[in-house]
């Protein structure tokens, strides 16, 4: 669980900064994401589809902000709009975390 949160973080530090190099600083290992959250679904099969989809949205999030060029500069207002192309895959990684957070609480009380 902790590992989703670490990489929420850091996909929030992708999505939101002007800076290229605060970008590429901040990239995230995809792959260790995978091999992880391989590994927590097997053991909660339940939180596999969500798992997925976490998974689908930091690679869309890397992707895109690999895109915007030096010459990309967002106002603070554009920068957590639909205007900045990462905003949206962020806040749908962030209604997935909320998902998996519910749906691993109900693993754990068995409810």
């Amino acid at each position: 669980m902790a590992l989703v949160h670490t990489y929420s973080a850091l996909a929030d530090s992708v999505a939101h900064t002007n800076s290229p190099m605060m970008r590429q600083s901040k990239n995230f290992d995809i792959e260790a994401f995978r091999v992880v959250a391989n590994d927590l679904s097997q053991e909660y099969p339940s939180l596999r589809a969500c798992i997925a989809r976490i998974h689908l949205s930091l690679s869309q999030l890397q992707t895109t902000a690999a895109k915007l060029t030096s010459k990309t500069d967002f106002s603070d207002q554009q920068m957590f709009s639909n205007a900045n192309p990462c905003h949206p895959i962020w806040v749908s990684l962030q209604e997935d975390i909320t998902e998996f957070d519910i749906l691993f609480a109900r693993e754990l009380t068995g409810k």
